[in-house]
C-alpha cells in the first residue's frame, strides 16, 4: 500500500510541476503545498481531538476534555513544525544550488580573488551552513 501511495505522490508532483511550467505559476506554490501536506496528519488529529474535547465537556467530563484540548494544541505545534521543516528544506536546496552555481561561475571567470566576490562567497556559504544546521537540529 505504501508503494502505491509513493507512486501516486510522484505522479501528482510531476503533474503539478508540468502545470506550473506551462502556466508560469509561482515556483514556491509547490513548496507551500508540500509543506501543508507534511502538517496535514497533525492538523487532522487536532481537529478530531478538539471535537472530542467539546463533546466530553458537554457530557460532564471537563478534566478529560481539558487534556484532549492540550493534546490538540500539541498537534497544531507539530503540524507547524513539520510544515516549516519541509518549506525550509525546499528553499535550502534551491539556495544551495544557486550558491554553488555562483561560485562555479566566479571560478570560471577567475573572480574568486576579487575582494568583494570573496566576501560574498564567504557570506553566502556561511548563511547556507547556518540554514542547514537549523534543518539538522
Amino acid at each position: 500500500m505504501k508503494t502505491d501511495d509513493q507512486k501516486l505522490e510522484q505522479i501528482i508532483k510531476e503533474e503539478v510541476k508540468l502545470f506550473l511550467k506551462e502556466n508560469e505559476i509561482d515556483e514556491s506554490f509547490l513548496d507551500r503545498l508540500m509543506a501543508k501536506k507534511a502538517g496535514l496528519g497533525s492538523r487532522l488529529k487536532s481537529k478530531a481531538r478538539g471535537a472530542l474535547s467539546k463533546g466530553l465537556e458537554k457530557v460532564g467530563a471537563p478534566a478529560v476534555a481539558g487534556e484532549l484540548a492540550g493534546s490538540s494544541e500539541d498537534d497544531i505545534a507539530k503540524a507547524e513544525a513539520a510544515e516549516a521543516l519541509v518549506l525550509m528544506s525546499a528553499h535550502s536546496k534551491r539556495i544551495s544550488k544557486a550558491v554553488s552555481k555562483m561560485i562555479e561561475d566566479a571560478e570560471k571567470l577567475d573572480l574568486t580573488k576579487e575582494p568583494k566576490m570573496s566576501k560574498a562567497i564567504t557570506s553566502v556559504k556561511s548563511a547556507v551552513t547556518r540554514l542547514n544546521n537549523l534543518l539538522e537540529s
